[in-house]
């Protein structure tokens, strides 16, 4: 589900723009398919680093586009 969320962020008017935003959305689904393959091979220590990739890839874009570069634990003000 997240890999294909993140397709969806991709398609021309979900897109917030073509460079930033598909690169972070590219991020997610790559993460997403690392997730998928790691539980596949019943390999948690895989499972763990894709984890990481997606918590990365998460705040990465939630930093500029849903916080305004302020940081997700700073006042919204």
């Amino acid at each position: 589900m997240l890999a294909e969320a993140a397709n969806l962020l991709m398609i021309d008017g979900r897109a917030k723009d073509r460079g930033q935003w598909v690169a972070f959305a590219r991020d997610m689904r790559n993460a997403a398919e690392a997730e998928m393959k790691a539980i596949a091979a019943a390999n948690l220590d895989d499972l763990v680093t894709a984890n990481g990739q997606l918590t990365d890839a998460c705040m990465a874009c939630h930093e500029p586009y849903r916080d305004g570069n302020r940081g997700m634990l700073s006042p919204k003000n």
